[in-house]
């Protein structure tokens, strides 16, 4: 259910501070020295897309318990003034959220390197709330994906694990996991993305059966979708979402480099969940539109009435990059199906389409970029260029 991870590294304080002088001049470099072209508004739509959360609220997933849906986020980039791992937010009828404004994990696992939190997925396993989250391997540099318990679905959250669940070294790490119980059979199953492109090696989604507690793996990890060779993906499919529907098993996936206009949604069509599963986006089946630029991280969910809906997460007008004051609120999408294929409009349709955030630093760079973290790390996004870890 998420946008890929940054590469990270934790850099030396001379180096950061270097860093942070040469940003500004880094920024314009990556616009005129790699040939990357300006980003330029999305293109028109009959639909305008409004966001439904306040601020920045990435890699939406989404548990119903007890007649209140829980949104759960990747940490909020768009502040360094408080660093929340997992961002909480709570609505009583799936379309109104309320950010709830604590740390569902405020504490990372020991094996994992603090403040570096992603894309999470949360699962209730009959006596705990189980979640699944993306963070940085201390050991090995890679993300990888840790499970932490809590006794009420807001947390707080306890990873007591002491190494990742899964971490595919060699592969570029393991991210965006997913929590998905087949209806027909009771199992669970945990579903993620292999980080290739961090590393210059291929993507691809991968499946392995959860024990009934949620709690471990008990078989083999399986590639169910692999390839990314449409143009519109640039090599990277990523942020898997399986759902259920009318007896067909279906795996939205993000694809592409998630600081350009160009990321966007597809969908694949699965024999289960241990695949295989045949992409069918040849074209995306949602790309930037009126309101929203780059949407990505999809999570489906069911609304009170029975309508199927999937949250995702998208920067808000044109504007990319939070170095360019750019944020990426939640957004809903009506899910419907014709001939066994999905479609998506706007939930929550506004008026006029909303706004870019406005930013005193001036015009919107290109779609690729570096940011100074709170903790220190420097985080490579989009097109910008990932140098490796800087020793000093």
């Amino acid at each position: 259910m998420s946008p890929p991870a940054p590469n990270t590294r934790h850099p030396s304080r001379h180096a950061i501070r270097s860093m942070i002088a040469a940003l500004a001049a880094a920024v314009s470099a990556v616009t005129v020295g790699v040939g990357i072209t300006a980003v330029a508004a999305p293109p028109a739509s009959a639909d305008n897309w409004a966001p439904v959360h306040p601020g920045d609220f990435p890699d939406p997933s989404i548990l119903h318990w007890n007649g209140i849906y829980y949104g759960f986020a990747t940490q909020n980039f768009a502040s360094a003034s408080q660093t929340i791992n997992i961002q909480v937010s709570t609505s009583s009828d799936g379309v109104n959220w309320t950010s709830n404004g604590t740390d569902a994990l405020p504490t990372v696992g020991s094996w994992a390197e603090p403040g570096e939190t992603w894309a999470p997925s949360v699962a209730f396993n009959g006596a705990e709330f189980v979640m699944y989250y993306t963070a940085t391997d201390i050991a090995s540099g890679d993300q990888c994906i840790g499970e932490a318990t809590a006794s009420a679905p807001l947390g707080r959250y306890t990873d007591t694990n002491p190494s990742p669940i899964t971490c595919m070294a060699g592969a570029g790490g393991s991210i965006d996991p997913d929590i998905f119980t087949n209806p027909q059979t009771g199992v669970a199953y945990l579903i993620w993305k292999n980080d290739g492109n961090r590393i210059g090696t291929a993507t691809g989604i991968w499946s392995a059966p959860l024990a009934p507690n949620l709690l471990s793996l008990t078989g083999p990890a399986l590639e169910i979708l692999s390839g990314a060779d449409e143009s519109w993906q640039s090599g990277i499919i990523e942020g898997p979402d399986m759902v259920y529907v009318s007896g067909g098993y279906y795996l939205f996936y993000s694809g592409g480099p998630f600081g350009a206009t160009t990321y966007a949604l597809g969908w694949a069509s699965c024999g289960g969940p241990s695949g295989p599963c045949t992409d069918q986006s040849s074209s995306p089946l949602l790309t930037s539109s009126s309101g929203m630029s780059g949407p990505g991280g999809p999570g489906v969910f069911t609304l009170p009435s029975g309508q199927l809906v999937m949250a995702f997460a998208a920067w808000q007008g044109n504007t990319i990059g939070y170095l360019s004051c750019g944020i990426r609120p939640m957004y809903l999408a009506d899910l419907s199906f014709s001939g066994g294929a999905p479609s998506l409009s706007p939930n929550n349709p506004g008026e006029s389409p909303a706004a870019s955030p406005s930013c005193p630093q001036g015009p919107t760079p290109s779609p690729g970029y570096w940011q100074v973290g709170a903790d220190g790390g420097i985080f490579s996004f989009g097109a910008a260029s990932y140098y490796g870890r800087i020793i000093g």
